[in-house]
Order: C-alpha cells, then structure tokens, then sequence
C-alpha cells in the first residue's frame, strides 16, 4: 500500500507547473472561444491562415508536443517511488493481461504520443482561436505532413517501413467523435450507471427465456478464440514499462497528483453504488500507432493483432513469441504431456514458468496451486473455454507436423513448420466460414461472403476497423454463463482442482460439477488433464449459450461479495468505456450505415429494437443520439437465421468480408495435403485430437433430432497418425 498523503518535491512538483502553465494558458483562451465556435461557419480565411504557418513554426509546435510528452517521464518516476502501480493477482492485473502491450507496441505507442499532443496543442493555440472546430482541425491535420527534417519523422518512417506481423492501426467504418475533435473522449453517462441500471432494470425481465435453445457454447468459444486472433487493443504504460494503475487498492479514486495523464477510470459516485462513497475500477487508455502517411493528425488506436486469420494468438505475432512456442524438431510446437501416453491428443499446453504475471493474475508465482499455460497471446489463460481451444489446435499442428515428418523425411524443421502452420490454419478459416458464420450472420451473409457479393462500405483496407474489435466481436459477452457446468447429456463427469477448498474471498459458489467462470478467469486451478479438457469440451457442446440480448450474468458485472470494495471488474463497463476510448460514433450512426435508415427519433426504433428493451434505453440514456453502439446493438432483434442483429451483421460480414478476398488473393500451395485437409470439418478437429466418442454434427448447435450425433470412429484417421 502507498502513502496516500506522501507528496512529489516542491522542486518536481514546480518543474512540472511551469512547463505546464503555458499550455494551460492555451487550453484556458480556447475554452473560452468554444462558445463563440457553435453557430459560427468556418470560412476559407481560417484554413488559408493554418496553410500559411511556416515550416519552422510547425516544426516548433511538433517540438512543443514532444516536449509536454517527455514531461511525463518526471510525473512517471514519482508515481513509481509512490508505488502507484499495478499489483499482481489485482482486479487491474486480470485488465492488463487482456490488454498486455509487448515490447513492439510500446515503441509504436511512444512515437504517435508524440504526435498525439502536437496535434492537441495545435488544436489549442491554432485552430480554436481561428473558429476551427476540433473535427475540421483534426481533418486538416491528417493531410499535414511532419516537417522533413525533424527525429520524429525517421522515426514514423521507420516504423512503416518495417511494420511488423500485427502493429497495425485501427481503421474506420466511420469518422470519430470526440468532445475536441482529437482525444477528449465525451462526457456521457457513466459506463458504471450504464451497466448497473441494464442490470437492475433487466431484473424484470428474468421472467423471459434467457438460455439459446439452439446455440451452444461453441459458439462462445470459437468467438473469442477468433477475436484473439484478430483484435488485441493494447494499454498504455508508462516509459519504462510499468503498468498504469488508475485507482488505489481499496478502489477509490486517486488523489489529482497521482493520476496518470492516460487514465480514464471506471467511477460512479455513491448516489448509484453499492459500495463505498466512490467506486473505482481501473481503466487505461488504449496504446496508439501513427497511420500510413507519418501526419500529424493520423493517429489511431494500435491493433497488436494480425489483420488476418493466420492463428497468430496461438503462434504469436512476432518472432520472439514465435520462437517461445516451438520446439524446434521436427516442426513441432511445445506442449506438456501427461506423463503416461505419447498421443499427440493427449497432450497439454506447455506451462509457463518464468514470467508467469504476464500470463496469469497470481498474486504470487511461488505461491499458488494452479497451472499456469503459454501461447503466442497473454489472453490463453482467460478461462476453461480459451485453454481448452488453444489446446485442441496446439494438438493439431503436433499431430500434422508428425504425419508430414512421416511422409517428407528430408524436410527441416523450418519446413515442416510452416507448412504444418499454413495446414492447421487451412482448417481453422474452413470451419469459420462454412461453420460458424453461418451460425452467427446466417447462411444467406456468410455465403454472400464467399461470393465477394457482400456490400462493403470501404475500398480493400486489410487492417481490422476499430467498430469490429470494440463492439461487433465482443457480442459473445452477453451469450455468457456464470458457470460452465456438466448438464445432463453429458456423462455428469466430475472436474477436479488442485485447491478443492472454495476461495473464501470468492461470490461464486464452486462445486464439483460446476466451474465458476469468473473465478477462473486468469487463475486457472483446474487439473487440465487430458480428461479434463475433454470434460470441459463435453460441457460446451452440451451446455446452451445465453441469448444475445443487454443482460449479462452476474459474473461479468456484478461483485456482490464485500460491502465497501469490488472484487473483479465490470466487463459491460470497462468495453462501453472502451469504446468511448476509441472515439466510436453513437449506435445509431452505425444503424444508419448498415440499413440506410435515418434514425431521428426513439420512435424510430421501434422496428429495429423491441418495446421493452426500448423502453430500458429510454431510461438510461437521454437522447436518442447518445446510445452507445455496443448497447444498442445489443438490443437490437435479431436477424432470420443469424444470432445479432442488423448493426453487428452489417460490421461482422464486413470485416469477414475484407479478410476472406484477401486469403483469396494468396495462392495455394500445390502439396496434396492442402487438398486432403480441405474438407476437414470442426467434428473431424474435434473427435481427432480428443477422446471424445461421439459428436454432435454441427458443432455449434446443440444436440436434436436435426442434429444427432455422430461416431468419432472414423472421423480421427485422416488427422491423427
């Protein structure tokens, strides 16, 4: 615990202000312009005036902006000495782990920060003072390129010359909004009142059918597996690499001189909270990265993800995390065996034992009773569902790399790697799209998808928009139960745990047939062996999803144990947050975008959102104007034959749509294989690197008289060995 009463120097704390008070001066004047703004149009003397700033006075701004960024190194150092930082098993440790920035990211981070704070002072001392709105500004400044002899310029040059696997930038469906135009995310409601008020006015409502007669929890895990694979939105940290921590370790707010300028935490005041007279819960902003064109206003959230469906959460994104998980023989991929059979399927994910904080939330690393897995992504250890999917394709390519060492005994480790890479992930996009997204969008989209017939609202962009990473793909939280539980198609098999006594600082009753999900998320304690991770897929296939509605379980949101302090973080929350973060536009811009309808009114709703849920909007936000997309969207009917509704539908097949014409585009290789696994189907995958006996024949829905189960018999042959 820190000193909450310990204060900076009087010579640090001087420093600081005096650098600061011109800019503030700034900030104070513009202000006091805004209101002069609204009303007024822009005429062309304003932007002829922006075209006339010398280079030298561009370039002194952009030194100005790195100044005010490097400033930050002195706040960092004291925050640091004040022991303001992330603590490990922390409700802020499981955040960090969901969003763990790698070393490639911070430098990316570091360089558009930069130009992040001369764009805001330029807004500031510029634009504002010459009747140019944040918006306008900020579109001037992303044709404006950095001035040519400045460090800063090499530097973004450098980092698009040699962009690496992933490190990309967001991009768009549709401008951003912010409150300045630039950064300043919008004073709306509270993300905390936004998901307290879904939760208690939803309460009534728990008389309707929660669970989705139809869709298992199959769905739920291959969702997530592929939103690992394709979006990791990335938090700040500080210069050297530490953790920012946005409120103290009895969750409330921090003191002013303690709070990192990159905080943006989760606080809802006591007159909306069950807790203390504050209640907060931490949030960082997201890392950034410069564009394609080094201006000064081209700054995006950074994507840490690949923009395709290449498995990178399994295999990672850069050669460090690569080289991390191969074991480099025979193309194979480290696991854990079980100690008693050499089965491929049997085999476990490799544990990590140094470095295991970045990988799972134990307060201790020396002191804990559950295994701790590694991968190419920090999130593996998210809960069973992760684990036990990672797991299924870690077999996988152990089991291709077998065979084709088998068939090409002359191949190198290089080479039966990669191939059994590209083979593994042949199998992967086959399932997703004549699967899954099926399942998810309806046949009618996803085969639309396929045929490139599939209305698109960009020219070809191959990085992931921000709308899809943010909001779209993370639907899957909603479908979410509190627990993964043995129903009674399955063979009411036990899990077992290291630590069979229940967490006393735990809300959610363990038993011996059910996984609390919360309390599993990034402390895994369950035995995961080989029996078990068939348990666990036994459970998902047979155990309904939720239906995709605005109520989410307990778990994710609630924290009803304790009086005065939460004890896990609120998971609508913290992603309407991020989305504001993002600069996301309000949900019902993205409504118009997919259907072509003007939203004006709430009446306007009422064929896109039922009576009752639009009423529960109605009382949460005050304007038609202010819903939050994934709110909204979340609301909304869904679609014949697909699970969301026409908002998620529209930027879901979107993006589908942009990644699958662009695996179009790369060649196949010519080796047999690539033919042999073509049909491989999610059954195949699944009774091959399990032992499991039967399954159901679309994985994804749950066991019926349209969909009886199938004998893995002959399903294994053609991967196994």
């Amino acid at each position: 615990m820190w000193n909450k009463n310990k204060s900076f120097s009087a010579q640090q704390t001087q420093n600081y202000i005096n650098f600061k008070s011109t800019f503030l001066i700034i900030i104070i004047y513009s202000w006091i312009l805004i209101a002069d703004i609204n009303g007024k149009n822009v005429n062309e003397g304003s932007f002829k005036y922006l075209e006339s700033i010398s280079a030298e006075e561009w370039k002194r701004d952009l030194e100005f902006g790195i100044e005010s960024f490097n400033a930050q190194i002195r706040l960092e150092k004291n925050l640091i000495n004040s022991h303001v930082s992330v603590e490990n098993g922390s409700i802020s440790h499981n955040q960090i782990l969901d969003a763990l920035p790698n070393e490639a990211a911070k430098m990316d981070n570091n360089i558009a920060r930069k130009l992040l704070a001369a764009s805001n002072y330029i807004l500031h001392s510029k634009c504002l003072p010459h009747f140019i709105q944040g918006e306008e500004c900020q579109q001037f400044l992303t044709s404006k390129a950095i001035p040519e002899n400045s460090l800063l310029l090499q530097e973004c040059l450098e980092i698009i010359e040699n962009r690496r696997n992933g490190h990309n930038s967001f991009r768009r469906l549709l401008n951003r909004r912010y409150n300045d135009g630039i950064y300043q995310i919008l004073p709306l409601i509270s993300p905390l009142m936004v998901s307290t008020k879904l939760q208690n006015l939803n309460l009534g409502a728990r008389s309707k059918e929660l669970e989705d007669r139809e869709r298992n929890m199959a769905v739920i895990q291959w969702t997530q597996f592929i939103e690992h694979d394709l979006s990791k939105p990335v938090v700040t940290t500080m210069r050297d690499g530490s953790y920012i921590e946005c409120c103290d370790r009895d969750n409330f707010e921090l003191l002013p001189r303690y709070r990192h300028p990159s905080c943006e935490p989760l606080v809802m005041t006591s007159g909306g909270s069950k807790y203390a007279k504050i209640n907060c819960l931490n949030y960082v902003r997201s890392a950034v990265a410069v564009g394609a064109k080094c201006t000064f206003g081209d700054v995006e959230q950074l994507n840490q993800a690949t923009s395709d469906l290449d498995l990178s959460q399994l295999y990672g994104t850069t050669d460090e995390a690569q080289n991390r998980i191969r074991s480099f023989f025979k193309g194979q991929i480290k696991s854990s065996g079980n100690g008693r059979s050499q089965k491929r399927y049997n085999d476990q994910l490799p544990l990590i034992n140094e470095g295991s904080q970045k990988y799972c939330a134990f307060k201790n690393h020396f002191n804990h009773t559950g295994r701790c897995f590694m991968a190419g992504d920090s999130r593996v250890n998210s809960s069973p569902l992760t684990i036990s999917i990672y797991t299924l394709f870690m077999r996988n390519h152990n089991q291709i790399a077998e065979k084709l060492a088998i068939r090409y005994p002359s191949w190198s480790d290089e080479d039966l790697f990669q191939t059994t890479r590209a083979l593994n992930t042949q199998i992967y996009r086959n399932i997703i799209y004549d699967e899954l997204l099926p399942i998810v969008l309806g046949r009618d989209v996803a085969d639309k998808i396929k045929q490139g017939s599939f209305r698109k609202a960009h020219v070809d962009d191959e990085r992931i928009s921000n709308e899809f990473s943010v909001a779209a793909m993370r639907f899957y939280l909603s479908m979410m139960p509190n627990f993964l539980k043995n129903s009674t198609e399955a063979k009411r098999l036990k899990y077992s745990t290291y630590d069979l006594v229940s967490n006393p600082n735990s809300n959610i009753f363990r038993s011996e047939t059910a996984v609390s999900l919360i309390d599993q998320m990034y402390k895994p304690n369950l035995a995961y062996t080989h029996k078990e991770i068939d348990t666990i897929f036994e459970s998902i296939l047979n155990q309904s999803a939720m239906k995709l509605d605005t109520i989410y379980e307990d778990s994710l949101i609630l924290n009803d144990f304790g009086i005065n302090r939460p004890n896990h973080s609120d998971v609508l929350a913290y992603d309407i947050q991020r989305g504001r973060d993002h600069g996301l536009r309000s949900y019902i811009d993205y409504l118009e975008l997919a259907t072509g309808e003007k939203i004006e009114s709430w009446k306007d709703l009422e064929s896109f959102i039922s009576a009752t849920d639009l009423r529960l909007l109605k009382s949460i936000y005050n304007d038609v104007k202010t819903i939050d997309l994934l709110v909204g969207a979340m609301a909304e009917k869904n679609e014949l034959g697909a699970i969301v509704g026409p908002t998620f539908k529209y930027i879901l097949a979107e993006q589908f749509s942009q990644i699958y014409q662009k695996q179009k585009r790369v060649a196949n290789s010519t080796l047999p294989e690539f033919q042999e696994f073509k049909m491989v189907s999610a059954v195949d995958l699944l009774c091959a690197n399990t032992e499991l006996q039967e399954i159901q024949r679309n994985l994804f829905s749950l066991t019926s008289d349209k969909n009886l189960p199938i004998t893995c018999d002959e399903r294994v042959k053609l991967l196994r060995v």
